[in-house]
């Protein structure tokens, strides 16, 4: 996991990463979640627009 948002009333999200792939999903679902699976290339440019 790269990433996990620790605060219970904040939207939380888990990042894990993968050979050349990126999963995240919503850690309040636990197991139940859907995991949204992305190319790392695309990840990185999703958070490069995001950092701005």
């Amino acid at each position: 996991m790269l990433g996990h948002i620790l605060r219970p009333e904040m939207e939380c999200v888990e990042v894990a990463a993968m050979p050349g792939l990126v999963g995240v999903r919503d850690s309040k679902l636990g197991e139940q979640s859907p995991v949204l699976v992305v190319s790392a290339e695309d990840w990185r440019g999703f958070l490069a627009a995001v950092r701005g």
